[in-house]
């Protein structure tokens, strides 16, 4: 079924917030819809996003977030080949340029951020002496 969604999209916190509303075009063009649908709502954490990427084409300009896992996206509306892409008028263009930014600089930096942390040590193997065997150790077998 073909849909026409609109919407807002803002930055809140660490995420991208989508509001928009879908209505069928049969619906739209026949009248059975007194007004706006029912409003989604959905937050994208910028730690699950992989890149955002504006493209201003003559007539028209596009917002592209591209996930860092499919699940992200996985229950929205609107989604083309595993990414969101986003229709941007005319006079939100210089907002939507700034918004690609400002999102894929947090994006590295909470990249940054997850190298400086130490390393989760419950899967690294012991080191120095506890990595070798010890010949005391009831569990190996005699040989």
């Amino acid at each position: 079924m073909v849909s026409d969604i609109k919407g807002l999209a803002f930055i809140d916190d660490d995420s991208l917030c989508l509001e928009y509303t879908v209505e069928s075009i049969a619906s739209a063009l026949l009248g059975k819809m007194g007004g706006a649908g029912k409003v989604h709502k959905v937050k994208l954490p910028f730690h699950l996003l992989s890149e955002v990427k504006f493209k201003d084409f003559f007539f028209v300009a596009r917002l592209r977030v591209l996930p860092a896992r499919l699940s992200v996206l996985e229950d929205m509306h609107g989604v083309e080949e595993n990414r969101l892409s986003l229709s941007i008028k005319r006079r939100d263009r210089d907002l939507a340029k700034q918004y690609a930014s400002h999102i894929n600089l947090r994006i590295a930096e909470l990249r940054l951020e997850q190298l400086d942390k130490p390393p989760d040590t419950d899967y690294l193997p012991p080191r120095g002496d506890d990595a070798l065997p010890n010949n005391d150790d009831p569990q190996l077998p005699e040989r």
